[in-house]
């Protein structure tokens, strides 16, 4: 008895001091601050097929970049320059060149000269360029198979070529990629034709995709049937001026979209928070007829294009474009050039030519013989026109 006692007395104050410990916990409660809620930002990706004839060019736009695949041909270049324009882009962050055929390249060299270009990506199999990249400006990186190319939400893989290819045809050589964005995906073939295809589909890096930018314009020589066994795509988009390319009826027993440009014009899909909405890309409808601006004086001799604004009230000619008829020279006002009412402008090119209001470029441009110098406003209407005086 007396044990117990002796154990009570020691065990008390320490039962008594739990307690304590336990109440005081009890009556001060940590302060737990609220944790403010992040909210994300929802991303759109805008991948847009302008139509550009019987040539590519694809603008992808994510997260206040840029990418444009192929430029198409120089004299369809007004039509790229209008898209971009009207989605108010002055930086191109990178260019995709997918072979060397004019109707994928030529309207790069314009491109440079009213667009800031960052960088240019070509394919490891291409074939000399000519120079075509000396003008542009912006470094020139070639890709393989495996790189994977990361823009913001997207990510572009490298299908095809594999480094040291070799084929007969430049089609073959085509730069060849996957784009995934969350759960949207798309195909960009360049013109790859049946062989490249059927090595593609060989090496087993083939998945479903949700868009194919079909091959080749949907050029019969450009059909392999398990290319699309593979990849599946809900839409084909076919870049050509026939509504109903060769191979259409072949690809559609595989796909159950077709979308031909020759019938729908530009065609942007936006992906968005899950959710996929596709139309035919709409401009804004011009209001009445253009301001008054003319094409007064066209001098070969002094290279020297003169135009007056002949309306009653300031133009802004942001956006208009010059063009040469002969050499498909393009000169786009990409600056805010204003011209009061009444006010003329002076634009001149090569180079040991007198300083005029804006130079067109460092070499000749008019032709003295049957050239014709187009104005046009932003909607691509021509305005005015001359021929050399």
């Amino acid at each position: 008895m007396l044990y117990c006692r002796n154990i009570c007395r020691r065990i008390l104050p320490l039962l008594w001091a739990v307690v304590l410990v336990f109440a005081m916990m009890g009556c001060s409660k940590p302060s737990v601050q609220p944790q403010p809620t992040a909210t994300a930002e929802p991303q759109e990706l805008k991948l847009t097929f302008v139509n550009v004839g019987h040539g590519d060019c694809i603008v992808i736009q994510i997260q206040g970049r840029t990418l444009v695949v192929d430029t198409g041909k120089e004299e369809d270049f007004p039509e790229i320059a209008r898209y971009l324009m009207d989605q108010k882009i002055e930086t191109i962050d990178t260019v995709f060149i997918t072979h060397s055929h004019k109707d994928h390249i030529g309207g790069l060299r314009n491109l440079a000269k009213t667009f800031s270009i960052k960088h240019v990506i070509i394919g490891s199999a291409a074939i000399d360029y000519n120079g075509v990249f000396e003008k542009v400006g912006a470094p020139v990186r070639a890709v393989e198979v495996g790189d994977v190319l990361t823009f913001g939400g997207l990510s572009l893989e490298v299908l095809h070529p594999e480094r040291g290819a070799s084929y007969q045809k430049e089609n073959d050589r085509s730069l060849t990629m996957r784009g995934e964005f969350q759960d949207f995906s798309f195909m960009l073939t360049g013109d790859i034709e049946n062989v490249s295809q059927k090595d593609i589909v060989e090496a087993e890096v083939l998945k479903p995709v949700t868009v194919m930018k079909v091959p080749n314009h949907g050029d019969i020589d450009a059909f392999y049937a398990p290319f699309y066994m593979e990849t599946r795509p809900q839409f084909a988009v076919f870049t050509c001026e026939e509504e109903e390319p060769p191979a259409a009826r072949m690809i559609g027993e595989h796909v159950p979209t077709q979308i031909p440009l020759a019938s729908t014009g530009t065609y942007q899909m936006i992906y968005k928070d899950g959710e996929l909405t596709h139309s035919a890309y709409t401009y804004p409808v011009p209001e009445g007829e253009s301001p008054r601006v003319a094409v007064i004086h066209v001098d070969a001799k002094k290279e020297e294009v003169v135009l007056e604004n002949q309306s009653g009230k300031a133009v802004s000619l942001y956006g208009w474009h010059l063009q040469s008829s002969r050499g498909l020279e393009i000169y786009y006002f990409t600056e805010d050039v204003t011209l009061e009412a009444g006010q003329r402008l002076s634009i001149v090119s090569g180079k040991d030519m007198p300083e005029g209001d804006i130079r067109w470029s460092e070499k000749n441009i008019i032709n003295k013989k049957n050239d014709i110098i187009t104005l046009y406003d932003t909607h691509n209407r021509p305005i005015s026109m001359k021929q050399p005086d």
